[in-house]
């Protein structure tokens, strides 16, 4: 009996995975957005799959740069990303918009909501994302 119960469970999580991947990933590849405390924040992200890394740049109102590479997964559009000194990220990424939590390594806790930039293909002027996060000039 209990070794039924086992085989049911492993079935039911290989058919919950599958119908979860058949549905897909919310595709979150590209440039996005935000700001926090009135600092302008972009962030270049790749996703493989459920992987997801992404470059952030916060530009504060200072004019200086900080770069963050931040590393983690998605999984139904809900993601989790670290940054090595401790900063974490909880949110969800839906309809164009990324929603959720930083929690940085002292504790604080800062909703952030970015986003997604249109890639000059979508904006009919060509297919080149090259310099989108390549410089470290505040934007105009």
């Amino acid at each position: 009996m209990r070794a039924k119960l086992i085989g049911l469970a492993v079935l039911l999580h290989v058919l919950l995975g599958s119908l979860a991947a058949a549905a897909g990933e919310p595709d979150i590849n590209g440039l996005w957005r935000g700001s926090i405390y009135g600092s302008d924040v972009q962030a270049y992200v790749e996703q493989h799959n459920n992987d997801v890394k992404a470059q952030v740049l916060i530009h504060d109102l200072l004019g200086e740069t900080n770069i963050y590479h931040v590393f983690g997964v998605i999984e139904n559009g809900h993601m989790v990303l670290t940054h090595n000194s401790g900063h974490r990220f909880v949110g969800d990424a839906h309809d164009g918009e990324i929603v959720g939590t930083l929690t940085t390594q002292g504790g604080r806790q800062v909703e952030v909501k970015a986003l997604r930039v249109p890639t000059p293909a979508e904006n009919g002027q060509g297919s080149s994302r090259q310099g989108a996060l390549g410089s470290s000039h505040r934007p105009g």
